[in-house]
């Protein structure tokens, strides 16, 4: 009777479950990842994949985003547009060659004042993207005295 009891007891207790994935929310987690001394749950896939966006997060170089540019004249942030944007719109090329010749926006470029050149530029810019770019044309339109 003593082991009837036990095996009543066993069979009754509730069992612990095994949570579900934290991202998935379907599946079992099978791991757990601690990160920042959180734990996570993860079955197997979005461990994986966890696991690459981590290793990326960690190879890439700190965002651009803490790139000031106050430092650089109109000619040095024209060559930074350049090298960043590759293959330069059509619209903007004939700009941002005028722009590598002009160190301050008070400059003359031919008949054409440097800060026409510089909007000009960023008015043609608009395909060019990315952290770059926004901290690039950021800096130009402070110089122009518009969005800080």
């Amino acid at each position: 009777m003593n082991n009837f009891v036990e095996m009543l007891k066993v069979l009754t207790e509730k069992k612990e479950e095994q949570p579900k994935c934290d991202t998935c929310k379907k599946c079992k987690a099978t791991k757990e990842i601690k990160v920042k001394g959180k734990t996570k749950h993860l079955c197997s896939s979005c461990a994986k994949e966890y696991k690459a966006t981590l290793k990326e997060a960690e190879e890439t170089p700190a965002k651009a985003e803490k790139m000031d540019y106050s430092d650089k004249s109109i000619s040095q942030l024209a060559s930074i547009a350049k090298k960043d944007w590759g293959k330069v719109y059509y619209s903007a090329v004939p700009y941002l060659n005028a722009m590598r010749s002009l160190e301050k926006i008070t400059d003359k470029y031919e008949a054409d004042s440097g800060r026409s050149v510089v909007a000009y530029f960023l008015a043609n810019a608009t395909q060019w993207k990315g952290d770059v770019a926004r901290n690039v044309k950021k800096e130009l339109n402070k110089r122009l005295g518009g969005k800080k």
